[in-house]
C-alpha cells in the first residue's frame, strides 16, 4: 500500500538488473560500451516504471553529447546511484552504501561498478511498484565513448524527475561545489601554500551569475594545467556543456557544471598523490545561488594560487 501511495503521489524510479554482475578484481576490464550497456539497461527499466505509471513507455532523449572522460561519468552515475537510494527509502527499504571507489584515476571498470550498484539496489522494489524486471539486458554495442554514456545518464536523470524524484536545488549544487571548495582546499595543502586572498562575497546571485563563476574557474583550471607536466590532468580539462545564449539557466545546469570541475579537480589531486576516495560533503539545506557564486569564487582564487 505505502508503495501504491508513493507511487501515485509520483515518487518513484527504476530497475532491477539481469545483467552480468561485475566481479571484483582484474578478470575484466570494462570498456565504455560495457557502461553504457548498463545505462542503456537502466533506462529501460525507466521505461517499465513510467508506463506502470501511466506516462508514455518512453526514456527521455539524450542529450547533445559532449566531450567527457569516465572520470565525469562516474559523478553522474552516482547522482543516479543516490536518486535511487531516495527511492528505496521513500518506499521503506533501507539505503544501500555507494560503492568505495579507489583514489586513482577513474576508469570504466568504476563506472560500471557503480551502475551496477544502482540497478541491483532498486531490485527489491518490483513487487512494490508491481512491476516485472525479468527482462533481458541489452546486448553490448561497440564504439561507445564516455560522451555517450554521460549523455544516456542524462536522459535517465530526467527521466527520473518525471516519476518524481527531487528536483535539483541551489541546496544540491552548493553540496557539490562545497566539494569542490575542499579539493581545491587539498591541492593547496599538498603545495604547502597558505597564503590565499579570501573572495568577495556577494549577498544576491542568479543561477546564471553561478554558471558564469563556474566555467571562469575552468580557465583558471586549465591555466594550471597548461602550466607544467605535473598538473597536466589525463585526456585534458573538459569542459561541461552550457545553456544556449538567451536561455534561462537553471540549477541542474549549474549543478552538471560542477560535476565536471569536481572530477577534474579531484583527478589532478589524485596525480598530485592524494589516496583519500571522494566523498561529497553530507547534503545541504537553506542555500542559495549567491552561497554557490561565493564558494566557487573562493576555490578560483585557490587553483589561481597553485601558479603564483
Amino acid at each position: 500500500m505505502l508503495g501504491r501511495i508513493c507511487r501515485t503521489s509520483t515518487q518513484k524510479l527504476l530497475l532491477f538488473s539481469s545483467l552480468t554482475v561485475f566481479a571484483s578484481g582484474p578478470a575484466f576490464s570494462a570498456t565504455p560500451s560495457d557502461a553504457f550497456q548498463r545505462a542503456e539497461h537502466l533506462g529501460q527499466m525507466i521505461e517499465v516504471l513510467l508506463e506502470s505509471d501511466l506516462h508514455k513507455k518512453e526514456l527521455a532523449s539524450d542529450p547533445a553529447k559532449n566531450p567527457s572522460r569516465p572520470r565525469h561519468v562516474l559523478r553522474y552515475a552516482t547522482r543516479v546511484f543516490e536518486e535511487i537510494q531516495f527511492l528505496r527509502l521513500l518506499n521503506g527499504e533501507q539505503a544501500q552504501p555507494l560503492p568505495q571507489i579507489d583514489a586513482t584515476e577513474i576508469k570504466p571498470d568504476d563506472v560500471v561498478q557503480v551502475l551496477e550498484a544502482a540497478i541491483v539496489s532498486l531490485r527489491d522494489l518490483d513487487k512494490i511498484y508491481n512491476v516485472d524486471f525479468e527482462f533481458a539486458p541489452p546486448s553490448v554495442a561497440d564504439g561507445k565513448k564516455p560522451d555517450d554514456v554521460m549523455s544516456r545518464l542524462r536522459a535517465v536523470e530526467k527521466s527520473l524527475f518525471k516519476l518524481g524524484t527531487p528536483k535539483i536545488l541551489p541546496n544540491d549544487v552548493f553540496r557539490v561545489v562545497l566539494g569542490i571548495k575542499q579539493q581545491t582546499d587539498n591541492l593547496l595543502s599538498q603545495r604547502g601554500i597558505t597564503n590565499v586572498k579570501t573572495a568577495t562575497a556577494v549577498e544576491k546571485a542568479t543561477p546564471g551569475d553561478a554558471l558564469k563563476e563556474a566555467l571562469q574557474l575552468f580557465d583558471d583550471l586549465e591555466r594550471v594545467a597548461d602550466s607544467g607536466a605535473e598538473f597536466a590532468l589525463p585526456g585534458g580539462v573538459a569542459r561541461p556543456p552550457i545553456p544556449d545564449n538567451g536561455s534561462s539557466v537553471t540549477p541542474s545546469e549549474v549543478f552538471l557544471a560542477a560535476q565536471y570541475a569536481l572530477a577534474d579537480l579531484y583527478s589532478l589531486n589524485v596525480k598530485l598523490g592524494f589516496n583519500e576516495p571522494l566523498e561529497l560533503p553530507p547534503p545541504q539545506s537553506g542555500k542559495n545561488p549567491a552561497d554557490v557564486k561565493n564558494a566557487l569564487a573562493q576555490a578560483r582564487l585557490n587553483i589561481q594560487a597553485l601558479s603564483q
